[in-house]
């Protein structure tokens, strides 16, 4: 798997931005507004809805496939990693999207 991260905006640097939002007494408010995805082919969801104050994840098939193509690769070892998205509200609440 490969993935990119991008910090548009050059005046602070990616540190301010995150000392910024631990700072915050709500740190969801700091975030980007964009509505739900809506589950389609496009997005699954990852986890249950409505679950009280947890974050609603989406992802797509490709990044599901991906995943357990690396959890298969060596059934010797104990795999791990890391899956990276974009954080975002709507009216208040948390959701992930992960490509």
């Amino acid at each position: 798997m490969t993935s990119a991260s991008t910090f548009s905006d050059s005046t602070q640097s990616e540190d301010d931005v995150v000392a910024h939002i631990e700072q915050s007494d709500n740190p969801i408010a700091s975030l980007p507004e964009r509505p739900l995805p809506h589950l389609d082919s496009r997005y699954v969801r990852h986890n249950k809805p409505g679950e009280l104050g947890e974050p609603l994840i989406v992802m797509t098939p490709q990044a599901l496939l991906q995943i357990r193509e690396h959890g298969i690769s060596n059934l010797q070892t104990e795999l791990g990693g890391f899956l990276l998205g974009q954080a975002y509200q709507d009216n208040g609440r948390l959701h992930l999207k992960i490509e």
